[in-house]
């Protein structure tokens, strides 16, 4: 499923809230929809399923996100000799 790139920033911002663990998630992402009162009910819908669902698979996910930034930094590194 694509996310509208709105979607989406609001997504990440929430995420990134999320995972500075201040406190329960549901707590945050309710702060933050009452911060947001423009955010529909659909779109309030769609990034607490797409939070919720990052969380639950999150032991999946960041394996592979951490796998790729040392991959993707593989080049920029200087050769040993």
């Amino acid at each position: 499923m694509r996310l509208p790139p709105v979607i989406a920033t609001h997504t990440e911002e929430v995420l990134r809230e999320i995972l500075r663990f201040t406190g329960p998630a549901d707590g945050t992402l309710s702060r933050y929809f009452r911060e947001h009162p423009k955010l529909g009910s659909r779109e309030r819908g769609v990034i607490a399923e797409a939070v919720y669902g990052l969380l639950r698979n999150k032991c999946s996910v960041w394996p592979m996100q951490s796998a790729w930034i040392r991959w993707a930094d593989y080049p920029k590194k200087k050769p040993r000799g």
